[in-house]
């Protein structure tokens, strides 16, 4: 995804490569931040963390995942790719 959003919204390879870089921590954060909640969720009750929560929860995190590589690159694009005078 990071790398289809930064070849189509930058000129500067520089700026690609940043935008893909960004992308690991990013959906590293969410997906630990979903497995510690599953794992919790599986402590209280293990059917919540099984079946319809997780395929579900999976989606959201995904989403997730998307809108903040989608937004870090419209800072980048506001930061970085701005033209100069």
């Amino acid at each position: 995804m990071a790398l289809l959003v930064g070849s189509l919204q930058f000129r500067r390879l520089s700026t690609r490569v940043l935008l893909f870089l960004l992308a690991f921590p990013i959906f590293g954060f969410r997906q630990r931040r979903e497995g510690f909640r599953t794992a919790v969720l599986a402590d209280y009750d293990s059917r919540l963390a099984m079946g319809f929560y997780h395929t579900f929860s999976g989606w959201l995190v995904f989403l997730a995942g998307i809108v903040l590589v989608l937004a870090s690159a419209k800072v980048l694009h506001l930061t970085l790719e701005r033209d100069r005078p």
